[in-house]
């Protein structure tokens, strides 16, 4: 990985986990079941 691309990656990883955290709320939120069960406290 070159110099100018490493740094990058800590954006990317940031990005892509945000998105999955809006992807499992939102499926939790219209489908329910067990994604709904993984935000019950």
């Amino acid at each position: 990985m070159s110099d100018v691309d490493r740094p990058r990656l800590v954006e990317v990883f940031a990005l892509r986990t945000r998105r999955a955290w809006f992807l499992m709320k939102q499926r939790a939120e219209e489908q329910g079941g067990g994604w709904a069960r993984m935000w019950d406290p």
